[in-house]
């Protein structure tokens, strides 16, 4: 299959190593004249429009920025309307669905739209240990199961769910998660602005857990700030942060009402599942010494 990326960025570009690797041909179009000759430079065919890369493509999937993923559809859709886009597919990555679904609802019918969600960074190397969510436009369920199909045989761990349920998870398991390593990046500079050497901070004197969360929140700086204040302006990020605060001021005010809580969540998770979260932490955490260490030397 001929897979057209919009956007070639870090994400863009891990992608079309995985298409490639699979025996698809990948080709970049990007506004940015740059970040394309950059793409090219790395063996990968390059438009120099959207129609040239539309022509050219049997699925067109759309990995700009979450801000101007909206702009890059409504061009598609156009396309499509011209006849250009008939019996191919289009995908976009952004991360919160609900506001795309009415601009995919608007494509022919002869254009097979569903919007998916790859659940890990450019850092992937192997699809089979990653997952991807695929949303369905609502009224095009079909659609979403070719692309499903498309993404399985890449060695990707599938699953379909609908937008509504989609971002209402993602607030809490991406939004959240960037609102904490945010937090914790925010604390951090306010030490160092107090005098607090930066290595002793983050790495002298800190135990297990918290080098676990300084690996987490370097991971989240490696982001745009656009990214950044995209997923915490989110409505529902925004929502969960909130009762995120008021939970961390009973934290302070009731400990035993909150241990008691968490206590009945581990009971849920299961003592197994604990230890072998913690073992994994372990391995998560030698894994970053030794990619340090490697730098050093």
């Amino acid at each position: 299959m001929r897979v057209g990326i919009i956007g070639s960025g870090r994400m863009g570009l891990a992608l079309a190593r995985i298409f490639e690797s699979g025996g698809h041909q990948a080709s970049f179009y990007d506004v940015n004249a740059e970040a394309l000759a950059r793409a090219e430079s790395r063996g990968f065919r390059v438009h120099r429009s959207l129609e040239e890369l539309a022509g050219n493509s049997d699925y067109l999937l759309v990995a700009v920025s979450p801000r101007a993923t909206i702009g890059v559809l409504e061009e598609l859709r156009a396309l499509a309307h011209k006849g250009v886009l008939a019996g191919k597919m289009v995908s976009d990555i952004a991360t919160f669905k609900e506001e795309l679904m009415g601009i995919y609802k608007d494509f022919p019918e002869e254009v097979r739209v569903s919007s998916i969600h790859p659940l890990f960074g450019p850092g992937i190397r192997d699809p089979r240990r990653h997952r991807v969510a695929v949303v369905p436009v609502p009224g095009r369920e079909r659609d979403a199961t070719e692309t499903a199909r498309f993404l399985e045989e890449l060695g990707f761990k599938v699953l379909i769910v609908d937008h509504e349920t989609h971002d209402a998870v993602v607030a809490l398991t991406i939004g959240i998660s960037y609102t904490i390593g945010l937090s914790i990046a925010n604390l951090v500079s306010d030490m160092l602005d107090e005098g607090f050497d930066i290595k002793l901070v983050i790495d002298g004197l800190s135990g297990t857990t918290f080098r676990h969360l300084m690996v987490h929140m370097k991971s989240i700086l490696l982001d745009t700030q656009d990214m950044m204040e995209y997923i915490l302006g989110n409505s529902r990020v925004k929502r969960l942060a909130s009762r995120l605060a008021r939970i961390i001021d009973e934290v302070g005010v009731e400990p035993r009402r909150a241990s008691s809580r968490a206590y009945t969540l581990r009971e849920t998770i299961g003592q197994k599942a604990l230890i072998k979260a913690y073992e994994s932490m372990y391995r998560c955490l030698e894994s970053e010494d030794d990619a340090w260490n490697d730098t050093a030397s």
